[in-house]
């Protein structure tokens, strides 16, 4: 039996209702009650290390299919969840583009002149130099003896 105090069970019932708001949002049949859902956690022993950091730990679902579920569920981390994630996946971190792949993402880069970014005129680099000369913030004095702040350094 587990004894909560108040602000233990509302921050679990928080957790609870964003965990199935989330899923039903993505469309994903949640078959959770609270009493399920907190037994899960409990169960693992995680319960005071959920969170959303890649060393905590969360519900996911098996093979990520399914409905969430008791039976379909596993208390895993973060990162252990997104590298089960990319299993299976063809846009799989690490792993380059084909030679044709490479190809037809630089025959449609051909042309484009903001590939590299915008680049400043020679007018505006002039202008922007200008504004970037001498201390604004100096004093009185400094100005009046004439003193090259940009040398002093």
């Amino acid at each position: 039996m587990w004894i909560l105090n108040m602000d233990t069970y509302r921050k679990r019932r928080i957790a609870y209702l964003g965990q199935r708001s989330n899923a039903e949002q993505r469309n994903i049949s949640w078959q959770f009650n609270y009493v399920t859902w907190i037994r899960k956690w409990y169960e693992s022993g995680k319960i005071t290390e959920r969170g959303k950091k890649s060393k905590e730990y969360c519900m996911a679902r098996i093979g990520d299919i399914g409905p969430y579920s008791y039976n379909n569920t596993k208390i895993i981390t973060n990162n252990q969840n997104v590298r089960d994630s990319l299993i299976g996946n063809k846009r799989r971190l690490g792993i380059p583009n084909s030679r044709a792949a490479r190809a037809k993402i630089g025959k449609s880069s051909r042309g484009n002149t903001h590939a590299l970014g915008n680049k400043h005129t020679d007018e505006f680099k002039r202008k922007m130099s200008e504004r970037m000369m001498g201390n604004k913030y100096a004093s009185k004095k400094t100005k009046e003896k004439g003193y090259d702040l940009r040398t002093r350094f």
